[in-house]
């Protein structure tokens, strides 16, 4: 056991990442959503007690979609990721919509059913976001979930509570 003690009655939460870009150009391209923050660095022995709390980490961002105006949706966090930007086209915007502290933002939608696509969704708390739709091109992969802890190893849990995300 640590000699630190964290009694945790509230959350700890990653940053969302951002969703990812579709953008024109020469060539054009796709971006990948950005990785999640992590919640919780340990670097020193320390015992948690997370009986009633909630440790999460970042929600990755949503990939950019196949097509020039489909943004990704930022991910979940203490500080939501914001949307990805897509190349506006009237009556389109093109933008992802920012992402909560419960809960990701929705990629740019298009007509999959016609041949669009679409940005992929931001993720949830702990949660990677999705890629992004194909339509004429392939769409952009989504971020990776922010972890709950890094330095686990140190961590000494007494208890779990609701922890979301990976560790390292």
């Amino acid at each position: 056991m640590g000699s630190l003690t964290l009694t945790n009655h509230g959350r700890i939460q990653g940053k969302g990442g951002k969703g990812g870009w579709a953008a024109t150009g020469s060539p054009p391209h796709w971006d990948a959503g950005s990785p999640g923050g992590g919640a919780f660095l340990a670097e020193h022995e320390i015992s948690i007690d997370n009986l009633d709390g909630e440790i999460w980490g970042g929600g990755g961002g949503g990939g950019a979609g196949g097509l020039f105006f489909d943004g990704g949706g930022g991910g979940a966090g203490t500080e939501g990721g914001e949307g990805g930007v897509g190349f506006s086209y009237a009556p389109y915007n093109g933008y992802g919509d920012p992402g909560t502290t419960d809960a990701g933002g929705l990629g740019f939608p298009q007509n999959v059913g016609l041949g669009y696509s679409s940005g992929g969704n931001g993720g949830g708390p702990g949660l990677p976001g999705a890629a992004g739709a194909d339509g004429d091109n392939p769409g952009a992969a989504g971020g990776a979930a922010g972890k709950y802890v890094s330095g686990n190893e140190l961590v000494t849990w007494i208890n779990a509570g609701d922890r979301r995300g990976g560790v390292s």
